[in-house]
């Protein structure tokens, strides 16, 4: 079977490929936009015009902090015509967000800076829905899973809890009963051409309310949508696996399932920080999302800052979490997790990171 996928960003999404970064030698802030280099283009410019080798003194120069953009007003050349000419791409970026230089986790990106989706993330997404199903349907999946993590524990060189869950769900090693190849999505498209926005990155207490910076990143803005496909697997192993097809309502289903639990431990977290902090319109744009749930929307987590920790054990077996690997989690109640959640601002305030809705639509098998 395969399906259409149309997908909206609810807040912003972040989807970067390792540790992928870019510093104030790469790009130029100018008048709310933050231009990232296409460098072949830049050099062609300066050989043109006669300052390669300035520009090549200048990355030699030691001491202080360096910036393109310093040389670029010295050399004359700081204008929107010339950086719209010699940038791979361009990002809305807020004066106070204080950028001035810093590293930024970029996007995933195509060949021409062009955005998207890769199908491995919603395929991650899926999939993570799809896990907690199976593990609150099947009661000898869940006992399975707890006596080798369980058995595992304390053990040196024992697997970690993830890796117990996804050999358990990969059929104990056998290709043909790999629940995780159920699912195989193309990359999607934006239907529109988007510009990125810079974003600073914070970690969100649940205990005080207040953020901690963490860095700078790229994000996709809220109302971005996208489209694909995604086939679903008739591979009689994995399909006999799960115990029978599996339909798009039962995707939908899955995701509502697994939504609906990861957005009310959060908003149930963040009521019990002290009033007037800053996580408050963190905490209404969750309760809209859920109320897009309850109205009938599958939405969704996609991309950096998610997981399924805090949903998978806390939901089925709470008294798992000293297994993780996570500092401090031997300390915590199932109701203490998570501790905190990762939230961006893009200018205007903390926002949620990585919600979206999702849409699909059977086209044939």
């Amino acid at each position: 079977m395969k399906a259409r996928v149309r997908l909206e960003t609810l807040t912003p999404v972040h989807v970067g490929v390792g540790g992928n970064r870019i510093t104030g030698l790469d790009y130029v802030l100018f008048n709310g936009h933050l231009y990232v280099m296409d460098f072949d283009r830049l050099f062609e410019l300066l050989r043109g015009r006669g300052l390669l080798q300035r520009y090549m003194e200048f990355m030699r120069r030691g001491g202080g902090r360096k910036l393109l953009s310093d040389f670029l007003r010295g050399a004359g050349l700081l204008s929107r015509q010339i950086l719209d000419s010699a940038s791979l791409y361009k990002l809305r970026c807020s004066e106070g967000l204080q950028l001035d230089g810093r590293e930024v986790k970029t996007l995933i990106r195509g060949v021409g800076g062009g955005i998207y989706l890769p199908g491995s993330s919603l395929k991650g997404s899926l999939r993570t829905a799809i896990i907690l199903d199976r593990l609150l349907a099947d009661e000898a999946l869940r006992d399975r899973i707890v006596r080798l993590v369980v058995g595992s524990r304390g053990r040196r060189g024992g697997k970690k809890y993830g890796a117990v869950v996804e050999d358990v769900l990969r059929g104990g090693g056998d290709p043909d009963r790999d629940l995780l190849r159920l699912l195989k999505p193309s990359d999607l498209f934006p239907i529109s051409d988007v510009a990125g926005e810079a974003a600073r990155l914070f970690s969100l207490s649940f205990t005080n309310g207040r953020p901690r910076l963490l860095g700078y990143l790229e994000v996709i803005p809220p109302r971005t949508l996208f489209e694909g496909l995604i086939e679903f697997s008739d591979d009689a192993g994995v399909v006999g696996y799960i115990g029978d097809r599996i339909s798009l309502q039962d995707v939908l289903r899955a995701v509502r399932v697994r939504s609906g639990k990861l957005l009310d431990r959060l908003i149930n977290r963040l009521a019990g920080v002290p009033q007037g902090a800053e996580a408050a319109g963190v905490k209404d744009k969750l309760v809209e999302i859920r109320d897009r749930l309850a109205g009938g929307d599958a939405v969704s987590t996609l991309g950096f800052g998610q997981g399924y920790w805090g949903v998978t054990v806390t939901e089925f077996k709470p008294d798992l979490l000293p297994s993780l690997p996570i500092r401090g989690a031997r300390n915590l109640r199932g109701q203490d997790f998570p501790r905190s959640m990762r939230v961006v601002d893009r200018g205007s305030g903390l926002e949620p990171l990585g919600w979206v809705s999702l849409r699909l639509e059977e086209v044939g098998r």
